[in-house]
């Protein structure tokens, strides 16, 4: 059984003007970095733009960094989503250094007319790549941000990166003194999906699930999710069919302080300073 990089989302819903903003800056030659918080859909939006980019006849190559451990796993995560994209097998080189892998992986993508690159999770690979020779000695992720740049302006490839670690990705990319800051053109926060997009989301899900549930209770249970795409997928699988108001309330607590939800909720209270606030507002205006 051949583990496929590429997530084939499920369930999807709205996220129309994003996808123009992200298709459009890409197809311009500007790099995106899409950020928002664990649940959002940023792995399901990528995945949804790849899909458009591949319709177009654009080669766009698909990693998920939190799959890289080491320099070979980039090699090994490129051929997994060859595969599952039905083209051709590459045998890459073994145990080179992270510089000569980065090197190595992004002459690939030059050499056989990729388009787009997205890289979901962008920190994870940076972080694990700074743990091996040569960047551990000379500045760790950070060297290895500032190594990639060059790749990240070439004009032969757009880049869409996406993460979760929001403190992170303003650490490594986006900080005045990081070298990637200029390569990113536009910078997105994604949102929770508008309330009727959410009880559309819903509803499929439990429809998915032979199961029903009222508009009246569909709206109370989406508002209490705060509209967050994948608590809803996981609500939308405990309730149960035809939902009162008060049996949704019950399901939703008994989740929150037993199910997942109780593991995700913190993620809301993350904060940023003013000074990061402002700085990553001015790059998402394209300043």
């Amino acid at each position: 059984c051949i583990h496929l990089s590429r997530p084939k989302p499920r369930f999807f819903v709205d996220r129309e003007h994003e996808i123009e903003e992200i298709f459009s800056t890409l197809m311009g030659g500007g790099n995106v970095m899409l950020l928002g918080l664990r649940g959002y859909g940023k792995s399901a939006l990528s995945a949804r733009i790849t899909e458009v980019l591949e319709s177009r006849g654009i080669w766009t190559l698909y990693i998920d960094c939190l799959k890289i451990v080491d320099p070979d796993s980039l090699m090994r995560e490129t051929v997994r989503d060859l595969k599952s994209m039905g083209r051709h097998e590459v045998d890459f080189p073994r145990g080179l250094d992270a510089r000569e892998a980065l090197d190595v992986f992004f002459e690939f993508l030059f050499n056989n007319n990729f388009g787009v690159l997205v890289l979901d999770e962008i920190t994870a690979l940076l972080k694990r790549f700074g743990e091996f020779r040569p960047f551990k000695s000379i500045g760790g992720a950070k060297a290895v941000a500032g190594y990639i740049k060059d790749y990240f302006d070439s004009p032969e490839l757009a880049i869409l990166a996406s993460d979760t670690s929001i403190g992170a990705v303003y650490d490594l990319i986006l900080e005045y003194s990081s070298p990637l800051l200029k390569s990113f053109q536009r910078v997105i926060f994604l949102n929770p999906l508008r309330i009727s997009d959410a009880e559309t989301l819903l509803i499929h899900v439990m429809e998915t699930r032979n199961k029903r549930i009222s508009g009246e209770t569909a709206r109370f249970v989406v508002q209490q999710a705060f509209g967050v795409p994948q608590y809803i997928i996981f609500v939308g699988y405990a309730l149960p069919d035809n939902p009162t108001i008060s049996e949704a309330q019950e399901a939703l607590i008994d989740d929150l302080l037993y199910g997942t939800l109780n593991v995700y909720f913190s993620l809301f209270l993350e904060k940023f300073s003013y000074e990061q606030k402002a700085i990553l507002y001015a790059i998402s205006r394209g300043a």
